[in-house]
């Protein structure tokens, strides 16, 4: 429709109809089997579960490698500015300030950045070139369309892929300290498959960003399963985090296929 994702908030406010719906009424379907990018079977785990009924072919991992995998960042002076940017700078800087160690540290990896809404993009891409002012190399790592690098928001990361994902939520609580289930078009109907696609960009690891604790998301009155998924991941990444492996794999037991998506060709 060409609105902006920050501009709906109300899943009744818009809808749109998936391409591959559509053609999935007059054209066979081919489901894809082998997983061939995550080197860390904990970054797939959870969409191989919820999005694909388990029928990825993915190889385990023997050895749990702390550079691989799945971590969740807490934010706890988080503040998402509803009124005015709307975007949370304090999750920016962070992120930012990631960037220029992981340019100083790991450039050898390429690294993409996912924000939930264009705001926190732009947040983030504000605060890279303020420390870019004081480190050339950072900018020359954060040029436009570099094989090494990109910044987007959630719905424009199909196809794209780095070794390192880096996601920032962006919202926070708000009084009270619950977090209310507007995520825009992660709201709508279909809105699942672009947390699927953003949460599986990662090669060897992503980190997971989030100014709130998975509890604090209020999804229980929710139409479409978006916001429920992503309380799930959050769960699942803050459990893995912690090196709670039983009630990380009790998450991705409680959210039932159904609940997802239908397996993406």
């Amino acid at each position: 429709t060409g609105d902006n994702e920050e501009d709906i908030d109300d899943e009744n406010d818009a809808s749109y109809e998936s391409i591959l719906d559509e053609c999935s009424n007059f054209m066979f379907g081919r489901t894809l089997k082998w997983h061939y990018r995550s080197q860390d079977e904990r970054l797939i785990a959870f969409s191989n579960l919820h999005f694909y009924d388990s029928q990825l072919v993915t190889f385990p991992n023997p050895i749990q490698n702390p550079d691989l995998g799945v971590w969740f960042e807490h934010v706890p002076d988080g503040v998402y500015d509803r009124g005015g940017r709307r975007d949370n700078q304090r999750e920016a800087a962070i992120v930012a300030q990631l960037v220029l160690k992981h340019v100083q540290q790991s450039s050898n990896q390429s690294l993409g950045i996912i924000a939930f809404s264009e705001a926190q993009a732009d947040a983030i891409q504000e605060q890279i070139e303020i420390l870019g002012g004081n480190y050339p190399n950072l900018e020359d790592f954060c040029r436009d369309n570099s094989p090494q690098f990109f910044l987007k928001a959630l719905e424009n990361v199909q196809g794209d892929e780095r070794d390192i994902i880096l996601f920032s939520v962006g919202y926070a609580p708000q009084a009270g300290g619950k977090v209310p289930a507007t995520f825009g078009w992660l709201n709508q109907a279909g809105g699942q498959n672009r947390l699927n696609v953003a949460i599986a960009r990662a090669r060897h690891q992503v980190q997971l960003f989030c100014s709130f604790l998975p509890e604090q998301l209020e999804v229980a009155h929710t139409r479409h399963p978006g916001p429920r998924l992503l309380k799930a991941y959050l769960r699942y990444a803050h459990a893995v985090s912690a090196g709670q492996h039983a009630a990380a794999a009790q998450v991705l037991q409680e959210v039932g296929a159904s609940d997802a998506a239908v397996p993406q060709p």
